[in-house]
């Protein structure tokens, strides 16, 4: 279950941030099956293999912090081939939407190339989103 924290701020000044949670559940070939994000939504990126796109919503300004992790199902090896690491690959020029890529593990003889996940992996979003002043 997402869930949404806002982080106390003591000067009226100083730009709110606020954690924003979220849960997406990949199937076949990297689709999104299903999402649970509060205060932003999740996409994958058109033409790009093994790339989501993370878009806050209209009440926050724009993204200072982002991380996504894979979850593997439970006692499964990760698949060879397979897009195991997850990369924060950019923030927009809007600071509104970030990119996560999936990429195979590099090694000393080849660097990580992007994969699309493995079927059925959860990954699990963390974003930090300035909201403007109080």
């Amino acid at each position: 279950m997402a869930t949404l924290l806002q982080h106390n701020v003591t000067s009226p000044s100083s730009n709110r941030k606020e954690l924003l949670t979220g849960v997406v559940v990949l199937g076949a070939s990297g689709a999104i099956s299903s999402q649970s994000c509060d205060g932003f939504t999740v996409a994958k990126t058109a033409t790009k293999t093994g790339r989501y796109t993370a878009t806050i919503g209209k009440k926050y300004n724009t993204i200072e912090f982002a991380s996504c992790v894979q979850e593997l199902s439970a006692d499964t090896a990760a698949v060879s081939g397979k897009g195991v690491v997850m990369a924060t690959r950019n923030v927009s020029a809007s600071g509104k939407s970030v990119d996560f890529q999936a990429t195979i593990t590099p090694t000393s003889g080849a660097a990580g190339a992007d994969a699309e996940p493995a079927d059925s992996v959860t990954l699990r979003i963390m974003i930090v989103a300035k909201r403007g002043k109080l």
